[in-house]
């Protein structure tokens, strides 16, 4: 499977940056973000009043879960599993518009457009 490479929305995107521990803030391993389909406008304020954050997304709530990865040190700051760590964490990225994105987090999905797009749907489908 081509884990670079990933459809959100109607683009094809590509996994760039890399995880540095030492520069990390833990954002995403303090944090489980997900989405949801909206079915009541009284979604988002049913996960803010338990403690998440949650945000309107077009039809979608975007939910912020606080909750403290059992993999990081003492003072949440370190990593210690690295060099183990699950795939899901070697390959997170958030979506280009995510709210809560850390700021000094190198990963990101870029866009691809024209021959580049072209090229990673081929990958993602061999994959």
């Amino acid at each position: 499977m081509d884990e670079r490479h990933r459809v959100i929305g109607n683009s094809i995107c590509e996994l760039v940056g890399s995880c540095d521990p030492s520069l990390c803030d833990a954002w995403c391993c303090r944090h489980m973000v997900f989405t949801i389909d909206k079915h009541d406008p009284d979604d988002a304020r049913y996960f803010n009043v338990h403690g998440c954050v949650a945000v309107e997304r077009g039809d979608k709530l975007l939910v912020l879960v606080p909750k403290v990865c059992d993999g990081l040190d003492l003072k949440h700051l370190t990593c210690k599993i690295y060099g183990t760590r699950p795939a899901i964490c070697q390959r997170y990225a958030c979506h280009p518009d995510h709210r809560f994105k850390s700021e000094y987090c190198s990963l990101r999905w870029k866009l691809l457009h024209g021959r580049e797009a072209q090229v990673a749907l081929s990958k993602m489908r061999r994959g």
